[in-house]
């Protein structure tokens, strides 16, 4: 068994959290995890039927045969090198917002190179909040007719509906109660 590469050490924790495995990875890193995750499941194999589970898993097979493809719900892996290229045009496209837009003190020569640049942020930065701000304030600015539309995957737009959520309980409410008061001057 093998670990196909594009499982993250977070996908792999849910995954043991989720089927409720006798697995310790507090401290371990990303290999050390899948060599304990590979362990138990050599081990357990035979032995083991899974409780009910979100990724519909009824034995220990079904999870090795997830483990050994690739992860479908990352759509794309992107190295340090491309997460900070990506960052890096984010940056440019605010700057671009808050010099007014003006493609004489910007880094874009013209229409087409900033539209580009959105298109792959829009395409590729789904998961990181620069590349999601920077459209966000692209879109503030431009006419309506005119947005473009960012990609997220389902983890990060579940992430994203669980911070929105908490902000939202977490702000205190104000409610007023009208009711006639009576003042009266002795």
């Amino acid at each position: 068994m093998n670990i196909h590469n594009s499982h993250t050490k977070d996908s792999l924790i849910k995954i043991i959290k989720v089927l409720e495995l006798d697995i310790k990875y507090s401290n371990l890193v990303k290999e050390d995890l899948k060599e304990n995750l590979i362990a138990f499941c050599h081990t357990y194999e035979e032995h083991i039927r899974l409780k009910k589970n979100p990724y519909n898993f009824k034995i220990i097979k079904n999870l090795i045969d997830y483990l050994e493809s690739p992860n479908d719900k990352k759509r794309i892996m992107l190295s340090m090198k491309e997460k900070e290229k990506l960052i890096d045009y984010s940056r440019k496209v605010i700057s671009f917002v808050n010099n007014g837009s003006d493609y004489d003190i910007s880094v874009f020569d013209d229409k087409d190179e900033l539209h580009y640049t959105i298109i792959f942020i829009c395409k590729f930065g789904g998961t990181i909040s620069t590349c999601r701000r920077a459209i966000k304030i692209i879109n503030d600015t431009l006419p309506p007719n005119k947005h473009y539309e960012m990609y997220l995957d389902d983890e990060t737009k579940d992430e994203l509906n669980k911070k929105e959520l908490k902000k939202y309980l977490s702000q205190p409410k104000f409610h007023s109660k009208d009711k006639k008061v009576l003042i009266s001057f002795d």
